[in-house]
């Protein structure tokens, strides 16, 4: 089983937490969101990370770390990434 990068980490960790809605001008950003699962091959989940923490950054500089692990689960939830989510769990799971 490969390495879970360190951000698939933190929201392991995070689980769970409330999401108020997205700001409207997150609404492209979401749409065009892929699930991780869908996602060909390793190198481009790791890319997308890398692209989300970049969007945020340019996009929310003042979000702080919560804030961000709130957003990501969201959209995991939001479109539906069950085989990411249950992955999360199961870390999470093995943890305690």
């Amino acid at each position: 089983m490969r390495q879970v990068p360190a951000t698939f980490l933190i929201l392991l960790m995070c689980q769970g937490a409330p999401h108020a809605q997205a700001p409207s001008e997150d609404a492209s950003f979401e749409a065009a969101f892929v699930c991780p699962e869908n996602q060909p091959d390793d190198s481009a989940r790791d890319t997308a990370v890398k692209e989300f923490l970049g969007w945020v950054v340019s996009h929310h500089p003042t979000w702080t770390l919560k804030d961000t692990i709130t957003f990501r689960v969201h959209l995991l939830e939001s479109h539906h990434c069950e085989v990411t989510l249950q992955h999360m769990r199961d870390n999470a799971a093995s943890r305690h």
